[in-house]
């Protein structure tokens, strides 16, 4: 609210002197008018007297109207001013408004993102979990098949025992069971079907064994030295090697009962050496007939899709 500020001395000098033109003056002027004892001289300068401060008197009004006037339009003014700045107090409040209703709008979004997210995160661990525990179970069986690819080892050593360690050698390679047999222990010497005597009883045991065994696959490999063959009906060491294998895989299978469907023989000649042919005993070391005893890929992979 703005209020007009009026020269409130001015008024009242005004309303005063008016009401003394009023009460006073009339009166005196019908006094001299009247009286005898008043000279016309003195009558006209009495009357210009009251003319002048009636002048004065409305010169003042008209100074005082020209002041509210004034102040009419300062408060006019400011008011136009004041209204702008309402409406621009409107307008500001109305973004406030809007701006707080985008907050809540962003604040339930994020509150129901936030809640999606925790139910992902949730679901997602759930799934790890379950994952994780097929991971679990994977490598229990896994580590069972070791276990059980070792104890057969010692089973093997077990039936084996007695041989020395250049006519028989058995380990553990890479999850499979590698058996080999001195070639010398096995095979008459240069021959690639006739089987000695100490060589066939290791081999019988050997299948009685595996027998027991009937989910395990059996690999036949003839190994050889670098020394060409001297016999003319065999073209070289791959050839041989592989003769010799076949000749362990027809033993294994028909007088020994090993099934045909797990067991296979392949040569691989002088390419697969254990030492250097170099010398004589690493040449010996080379000759020899592997037996690998392994869990099939197809097998495996059977058994970890039931767990999966």
């Amino acid at each position: 609210m703005y209020l007009v500020l009026f020269n409130f001395n001015q008024i009242f000098y005004l309303v005063k002197h008016l009401r003394l033109f009023t009460f006073v003056f009339i009166p005196f002027l019908m006094l001299l008018f009247f009286s005898s004892c008043v000279s016309k001289k003195k009558y006209l300068e009495a009357i210009q007297i009251q003319m002048g401060q009636s002048d004065s008197l409305n010169m003042l009004l008209q100074s005082c109207r020209e002041t509210v006037q004034e102040k009419n339009l300062d408060i006019a003014r400011r008011m136009g001013e004041n209204d702008a700045l309402l409406a621009t107090q409107n307008k500001m409040l109305d973004r406030i408004q809007q701006l707080d209703d985008e907050l809540e709008q962003l604040a339930n979004s994020a509150t129901s993102d936030l809640e999606s997210a925790e139910a992902n995160i949730k679901s997602k661990e759930a799934e790890i979990a379950q994952k994780q525990q097929k991971i679990e179970e994977l490598k229990a069986l896994l580590n069972d098949r070791e276990a059980a690819m070792n104890q057969l080892l010692l089973l093997i050593k077990d039936t084996l025992t007695g041989l020395k360690a250049e006519q028989l050698s058995v380990e553990n390679v890479n999850g499979k069971l590698s058996i080999s047999f001195s070639m010398d222990f096995l095979f008459s010497k240069g021959s690639t079907t006739k089987f000695l005597k100490d060589g066939e009883q290791a081999l019988e045991k050997l299948c009685d064994l595996l027998n027991d065994f009937p989910s395990l696959d059996i690999l036949v490999i003839g190994h050889t030295d670098n020394k060409p063959t001297n016999r003319n009906s065999i073209s070289d060491n791959w050839q041989y090697s592989a003769l010799q294998a076949v000749s362990v895989v027809r033993a294994m299978t028909e007088r020994y009962d090993v099934s045909t469907s797990r067991i296979s023989a392949v040569g691989k000649g002088e390419y697969a050496p254990r030492a250097s042919n170099t010398s004589a005993q690493g040449q010996a070391l080379n000759r020899r007939i592997e037996v690998l005893v392994y869990l099939s890929d197809d097998r495996l992979l059977r058994d970890l899709n039931k767990k999966l």
